[in-house]
């Protein structure tokens, strides 16, 4: 199961609490504010990337020749950085507080 799928699943458990506890579906709203936090960070991982690439000083012109700290730069932000973000995505997941054990009494 890919991450998206989680996300939305998790969404649907967070839709139906929410519409046991107020009485209100607003299921919609959840899945557009995950549409909408997924577009957001898109858009900051290309700037951040984009910064991050100048910062270090790597050249994308063709023929140029980068420095090895450029290189070793390129490779944090394309390996090293989806790693720390993805182990901060699950520390998060862990603290998910609907889970099996929580069943509804109707």
């Amino acid at each position: 199961m890919t991450p998206a799928y989680l996300l939305r699943a998790m969404m649907a458990d967070v839709g139906d609490e929410d519409l046991l506890q107020t009485g209100q579906d607003r299921t919609g709203f959840f899945y557009a504010l995950v549409t909408l936090i997924g577009k957001a960070v898109s858009a900051v991982a290309v700037g951040v990337t984009y910064i991050g690439l100048g910062l270090i000083g790597f050249d994308s012109n063709l023929g140029t020749q980068n420095s090895s700290l450029a290189l070793t730069g390129l490779t944090f932000l394309f390996i090293g950085v989806p790693i720390i973000v993805s182990l901060i995505g699950t520390a998060l997941l862990l603290c998910y507080l609907i889970d099996f054990n929580r069943t509804i009494k109707l």
